[in-house]
Parts: C-alpha cells; structure tokens; sequence
C-alpha cells in the first residue's frame, strides 16, 4: 500500500525505493532485509521462517519490491508450519 502523500504516478516500487530508513517498520526482518533480498536474487525458491508479527509477509514483499526494483508478482504463501 501506498503511503499518504506518495506520488500516484509512479510505480509502487519506484515508490518505495525512494523510502527514508526512517520510513520502514522497524521490525526483527529489518535487520537482515539486505541478506533476504540477495538471498531471493541468488536463488529460485526460498524458504524463510520466523516468530509472528516479524514482518515476513508485509515488509519481505515491500524490500524485495524496493531494493530489487521488481515490477512483476510478488507471491507470499503462508503455511502453518514448517515441517522440520
């Protein structure tokens, strides 16, 4: 989603490209965005665990998006666990 204010006319991802680090929800995916998203670059499929509410399924898309300049789909699943 677009933040209040955010230009209309450009792309979503240019959009949060142009984010502040003051602009991002610190939460615990925060610290390790630069490592998923090489990890995503490097690889076809990854598999990324962690507590609820860390961010995975609303900040990972917006990093990716962000920092890869992606403008194709995004797809998140979430299943209810991990088989170990």
């Amino acid at each position: 989603a677009r933040r209040p204010g955010a230009d209309p006319s450009l792309p979503l991802c240019e959009t949060l490209a142009n984010r502040k680090p003051e602009d991002w929800a610190v939460l615990p995916t925060l610290e390790y965005r630069n490592t998923i998203v090489e990890m995503v670059k490097n690889n076809p499929v990854i598999v990324l665990t962690g507590e609820t509410g860390s961010g995975k399924t609303t900040q990972i898309p917006q990093y990716l998006a962000a920092t890869a300049g992606w403008r194709g789909k995004i797809a998140v699943t979430q299943p209810r666990r991990v088989a170990a």
